[in-house]
């Protein structure tokens, strides 16, 4: 199935199929591109819809293998579709965020844990041969043995491809609204009102809840219970003239990958409540395990260092469904988020074409 239908294309209601979608970070902007292509009318409410999010803090790694040097390989249904979902998203954004489908290599602290990690891999995971090397990774140093390679994987810029999605949908006719949603109230008919700080409100037919450590308090008021954990990440940049990898390298002691514009991008997990110096000094033990690995000459110096924070559903990957005794009601979060965006997306959408023929 294609991932959105022709925005030229009628209806196929008679009544436009009303949507709010709260929050509008990665997850949010594409439901609302997805709903609106759709045909239905759509508000996205955030406190931040006209500033930097979170989700523009990504590392920005559309994956479906992983990384070998993550443990075992996960299983989440969702990730067979992916890469080819991302790839239809992308095709109809105007302008385009940079993306580039360059690939991913990792590996895990042995060479015997990285076999492990790519025969345990049902995605596309295969031995980096030996001419790919070279020209993905010139100038490493060791690891000859056993690298993992995922040929077909992306690595986008995380705010363009939020940005870009947000205006697509206000373009195919939705609303942005900076805003806080203090209160969800269920009406008749299957129906909802948003009500907003500014004492605004809102009545839709369908509520896509996709802001984050916010669900839990907008569930609570329909009678559900979602658990959302938050989990710290820095993200910084970097500049190294001799350093030449072509795509995403992930290890144990760094993960990294160009940002099209000649510099780099790189993540590190971060200890929650951690002192700013703590968090620096990991980006720098990064970057030394990065001039070694390539043998630069000079360690580079990590700047535009960010924190986000991770929204993760409790105990799983993902959480796309609505909430038990309100079928309108959708609660919609997942970690990678950038991952998962495309293919949630039409899930929500096809959620929300089930809801306006029922409705």
């Amino acid at each position: 199935m294609d991932l959105l239908r022709d925005p030229a294309a009628p209806n196929h209601h008679d009544r436009v199929h009303s949507v709010v979608v709260v929050g509008a970070g990665i997850l949010g902007a594409a439901a609302a591109f997805a709903l609106a292509a759709r045909g239905h009318r759509v508000t996205v409410i955030d406190e931040q819809a006209e500033t930097p999010s979170a989700s523009d803090a990504a590392f920005g790694w559309v994956t479906r293998a992983g990384s070998a040097a993550a443990g075992p390989a996960r299983s989440i249904p969702e990730l067979e579709r992916v890469l080819a979902d991302t790839r239809a998203l992308l095709g109809r954004l105007d302008p385009t965020p940079w993306v580039s489908w360059s690939g991913a290599a990792s590996w895990a602290e042995t060479a015997q844990e990285t076999r492990a990690r790519i025969a345990q891999s049902r995605s596309g995971m295969q031995l980096m041969p030996s001419g790919v090397r070279s020209l993905t990774l010139p100038g490493l140093r060791g690891h000859a043995s056993a690298i993992a390679w995922a040929a077909d994987e992306a690595i986008l810029d995380a705010a363009q491809y939020r940005s870009a999605m947000l205006d697509q949908a206000v373009a195919l006719g939705a609303t942005l609204r900076p805003g806080r949603v203090l209160h969800v109230t269920p009406l008749p008919l299957n129906s909802y009102r948003v009500l907003e700080e500014s004492g605004a409100a809102v009545e839709c037919d369908s509520l896509v809840l996709a802001c984050g450590v916010g669900i839990p308090k907008l569930a609570a008021q329909l009678g559900g219970s979602v658990a959302i954990d938050s989990s710290p990440a820095a993200r910084f940049t970097f500049t190294a003239p001799d350093l030449e990898v072509t795509a995403v390298v992930s290890t144990p002691q760094f993960e990294i990958r160009p940002d099209g514009t000649g510099r780099f991008v790189a993540a590190e997990d971060v200890v929650a409540g951690e002192p700013e110096e703590t968090t620096v000094m990991r980006a720098r033990a990064s970057l030394s395990a990065v001039r070694k690995a390539f043998g630069l000459a000079a360690t580079p110096e990590p700047e535009a260092l960010t924190i986000g924070w991770r929204p993760i559903p409790a105990g799983r990957a993902l959480v796309c469904e609505a909430l038990p005794d309100h079928p309108g009601a959708l609660v919609l979060a997942a970690h990678p988020g950038i991952t998962l965006a495309a293919t949630l997306a039409l899930r929500v959408a096809d959620w929300a074409a089930d809801r306006a023929h029922v409705s």
